[in-house]
């Protein structure tokens, strides 16, 4: 059993449910792509009453490849978007 804000491993990667109801998956270091990590958990709220869910996290075949990163002279910030 896990509680709200403890991680949860997957086969590739970890989950974090929160208290607001979002969650956070971080995969593995140098877990492969093309797959999909499951977790089925159930939540229980203070009156006892339950209910069951599955979350199907699908990783990307390959993970983003950042290059030239040296710095302006003036200065300047990096952005990097992680969608696939």
């Amino acid at each position: 059993a896990a509680t709200v804000g403890s991680v949860i491993q997957g086969t590739y990667g970890k989950l974090t449910l929160n208290a607001d109801g979002s969650y956070t998956y971080v995969r593995d270091a140098g877990t492969a792509g093309g797959h999909d990590d499951v977790f089925t958990y159930t939540i229980k709220d203070g009156d006892g009453d339950t209910s069951h869910t599955t979350l199907t996290i699908s990783i990307g075949n390959t993970p983003p490849t950042i290059t030239d990163l040296t710095p302006a002279a003036n200065g300047g910030d990096v952005t990097v978007n992680e969608d696939d």
